[in-house]
């Protein structure tokens, strides 16, 4: 016996299980009828979740899509070949994982388009050129001619062959 209340209206008894962490829990015959849910013909009061919750719980598949692809890889290749991360690489593995499927699904997203527009005998209008992957040379130009106070002297650079 681990731990325990010998009151009339709350009697109990912890036992803990040998080499485990688990601990059950038996409850004498009062304690039971006090642990059963009270039933009458009342009427129930239900409340609806708060949208936050709904929210967070709704995002939680592409939160945890991206490390559970690194996980599942890594159970993989650890069973069918012996081979896995080391510990100290398993987290940076999964920080990386979302940028990765980020960059994937704007790749599958952009073919997808271009797909369709072919199917449909449409032409996709030009894009601005880039020498890095995602732009981010725009955007720097961008910030840099916000800074200087000439928003839009790199739109107006672009359009003047045209």
């Amino acid at each position: 016996m681990f731990g325990g209340c010998d009151n009339e209206a709350n009697s109990f008894l912890l036992v803990p299980e040998p080499h485990t962490k688990t601990v059950h829990v038996i409850l004498s015959a009062p304690a039971i009828k006090l642990a059963t849910p009270f039933r009458s013909n009342a009427h129930h009061i239900t409340m609806e979740l708060p949208p936050g919750i709904i929210y967070i719980v709704s995002c939680l598949p592409r939160l945890l899509f991206p490390p559970a692809i690194v996980y599942g890889l890594n159970r993989i290749c650890d069973f069918a070949f012996g081979i896995s991360l080391p510990g100290w690489s398993q987290i940076p593995a999964y920080v990386v994982s979302f940028p990765v499927v980020f960059t994937f699904s704007v790749v599958i997203a952009n073919y997808l388009d271009r797909r369709q527009a072919a199917m449909h005998g449409a032409v996709l209008p030009p894009k601005f050129p880039s020498r890095w992957p995602g732009s981010l040379d725009v955007l720097a130009a961008l910030i840099q001619d916000f800074k200087i106070g000439y928003m839009g002297m790199l739109l107006n650079n672009f359009t003047f062959p045209y």
